[in-house]
C-alpha cells in the first residue's frame, strides 16, 4: 500500500511538472556577434586610440633602455683589453643587470598594457551587456547567444539582435567604424611593447 501511494505521488508530481512546463509560453530565441558590434564602436575606436598612445609612452622609455645597453655593450667592446679583470668583471655584472631590467621592464609593461586595455573595453562592454539585456526584456527573449563567441556550434532558429541593440545604444549607422576587418586584423597590428616577450 505504501509503495502504491508513493507510486501515484510520484504520478502526480510528473503529470503536474508537464502540465505546467507544457503552459509555459514557448521560449524567443535571439543571437547577437557581440565581437563585431564592439568592434563596430566609435567608444572602442577612442579607448584604442589612448591604449596606443600608452604602450607608445611604454615603448619609448624600453627604447632609451634598449640604447643604455647598447652603449654598455659597446665601451666594453672597446675597452675590453684595456681593463683589468675586476673592472671587467664589473662591467659585465652592470651589463647583465640592464639586460635584467630590460626584461622585467617588458613583462611589467606587457602586463600594464593588458591591464589599461580591460580597463578601457570594460565600460563599453558592459554598456554593450546592458543593452542586450535590455533588448532582450523589451522583445520578450529567454535567451540571447553570443554567434562572435564561437562556442555554439548547433542552435535553433533564432532572431539576430544586432540591430536591435545597435539602437539600444543609440549608434547610427554613420558613427559605426568599418565592421569588413575583422577584430584580429587589427590586434595583430599592435605596438611591439605588446608582442615583446
Amino acid at each position: 500500500m505504501k509503495k502504491l501511494t508513493i507510486y501515484f505521488l510520484g504520478m502526480a508530481f510528473l503529470l503536474s511538472s508537464a502540465v505546467i512546463s507544457h503552459g509555459q509560453a514557448e521560449e524567443k530565441l535571439g543571437h547577437i556577434n557581440t565581437n563585431q558590434l564592439i568592434f563596430s564602436m566609435p567608444q572602442r575606436k577612442a579607448a584604442q586610440k589612448v591604449l596606443q598612445e600608452y604602450a607608445k609612452t611604454l615603448d619609448q622609455q624600453l627604447k632609451e633602455m634598449t640604447g643604455e645597453l647598447k652603449t654598455k655593450v659597446e665601451e666594453y667592446q672597446a675597452k675590453e683589453s684595456d681593463w683589468l679583470e675586476e673592472i671587467k668583471n664589473a662591467k659585465t655584472v652592470e651589463i647583465r643587470e640592464i639586460e635584467n631590467r630590460i626584461r622585467e621592464f617588458q613583462r611589467t609593461a606587457q602586463e600594464a598594457v593588458q591591464k589599461k586595455e580591460n580597463e578601457s573595453m570594460q565600460p563599453i562592454a558592459q554598456s554593450v551587456r546592458d543593452a542586450i539585456r535590455e533588448v532582450a526584456t523589451r522583445e520578450g527573449y529567454t535567451y540571447v547567444f553570443d554567434s562572435g563567441a564561437g562556442s555554439l556550434l548547433v542552435a535553433p532558429q533564432s532572431d539576430d539582435l544586432f540591430d536591435l541593440v545597435k539602437e539600444a545604444l543609440g549608434l547610427d549607422d554613420e558613427l559605426l567604424q568599418d565592421t569588413s576587418k575583422e577584430p584580429a586584423a587589427e590586434e595583430e597590428s599592435g605596438d611591439s611593447t605588446s608582442q615583446e616577450n
